[in-house]
């Protein structure tokens, strides 16, 4: 597995040539959101997996019991998870397993979610990606 789904990192910190072809993060952003399919899908295809804007999930966060695919996180928590990084972030900080957490209620101008659903009779998840960005005043 690789720090970023088209190869590791290679500055971490500074501008990175692997983040820049996927992802909208500190120095390629201009400080702003952008639109959905600006930089390279993942390998199913999934844009914006990382950077642009932070993606809340549905888990709360906690420690890892252990080396996991998957998890699910606690039953409850000190808040809900977002990952992926933001526009406002650092290449270390725009991978999927990079996380960090906040009350549900909280809002910023660089989070988000993504819309999924279940279809009947399918084990897998379709994701439906909608362009939504919350731009809110501070």
């Amino acid at each position: 597995t690789t720090s970023l789904y088209n190869g590791e990192l290679m500055e971490p910190i500074d501008s990175d040539p692997n983040a820049d072809m996927i992802a909208w993060y500190y120095y390629n952003s201009d400080g702003t959101t952008h639109a959905v399919k600006g930089k390279s899908p993942n390998a199913w295809g999934f844009y914006d997996m990382s950077g642009n804007v932070w993606e809340w999930t549905w888990d709360w966060y906690g420690p890892y019991s252990a080396e996991v695919t998957n998890p699910v996180g606690p039953r409850e928590g000190p808040g809900r998870v977002f990952r992926g990084g933001s526009w406002g972030d650092v290449p270390s900080s725009v991978r999927l397993a990079y996380r960090d957490n906040n009350a549900p209620a909280y809002r910023f101008r660089n989070i988000g979610f993504r819309l999924a659903r279940t279809l009947e009779n399918r084990i897998s998840l379709i994701f439906l990606f909608i362009s939504i960005s919350f731009n809110f005043s501070i």
